[in-house]
């Protein structure tokens, strides 16, 4: 079987948290999750989290950016499965590691936030999710 590789996008402005919900019937196999963090320049420091939460909103899963992001700053975050942690802040970019094989099933939520929350309605935050939809019984 050759599951369809698809991808699933949050550009919405004037936000600097997403919440993508795995819709019923499905179960994704996670390859990548890239978001762009625009800043304002509203001082204060971001600092990017990933987590995989069960419907309830029980964390499962939680990885943070290795650094931090300032105000007037645009940085680009990749978080794959098995990647290892890296921090290019002079190119202005990092890496994470997820979990090497990343199952996310139906009503789980994927959440990618800046937990401190510097300016929360007015930062830009872009999330693209790479994954294959195995659907409920896996590949």
């Amino acid at each position: 079987m050759n599951p369809k590789f698809l991808v699933k996008s949050d550009v919405t402005i004037n936000s600097s948290a997403k919440t993508i919900v795995v819709p019923a019937h499905e179960q994704w196999k996670i390859h990548s999750l890239i978001a762009k963090l625009v800043s304002t320049a509203t001082a204060g420091n971001r600092a990017l989290r990933l987590s995989i939460r069960k419907p309830d909103d029980t964390v499962i899963f939680q990885t943070d950016a290795l650094n931090t992001q300032a105000a007037s700053l645009t940085y680009f975050y990749n978080f794959m499965p098995g990647a290892a942690n890296e921090d290019h802040q002079a190119k202005k970019w990092f890496q994470n590691g997820l979990p090497t094989e990343c199952y996310v099933p139906a009503g789980y939520k994927i959440k990618i936030e800046d937990v401190t929350a510097v300016d929360a309605a007015a930062d830009d935050m872009d999330i693209h999710i790479q994954y294959h939809n195995v659907g409920l019984f896996g590949i």
